[in-house]
């Protein structure tokens, strides 16, 4: 019976480290994923593309997603390209960016 009993707590030890380990790894992703999103806004506000206009991004797991209006569509694939080139981006969605309607 106490032999059951510590196979029992040596199990939970384990479960208890791997938790700690997995808790470890999804914050340094989504510090990661932070990172990567004002790396990204940065860039994209410093290029002439995006002058008067507002992109939002969002970053999930080094996959980031792009929203709001532009100018034209060559905006959209430059802002796309800005993305792309940052340290730990895996993917870039402009699926949600538009182009402005002529006024």
């Amino acid at each position: 019976m106490f032999a059951t009993a510590a196979s029992a707590g040596a199990g939970t030890v384990d479960n208890a480290k791997a938790d700690a380990r997995e808790a470890v790894a999804m914050t340094k992703q989504v510090a990661s994923d932070s990172w990567i999103t004002t790396k990204v806004k940065s860039e994209i506000l410093a290029d002439s593309a995006s002058k008067g206009f507002e992109v939002n991004v969002t970053t999930t797991d080094g996959v980031v997603v792009l929203t709001g209006v532009l100018g034209n569509p060559e905006a959209i694939l430059r802002v796309r390209e800005i993305a792309a080139k940052v340290e730990g981006v895996k993917a870039v969605d402009t699926t949600a960016l538009r182009v402005q309607a002529s006024k």
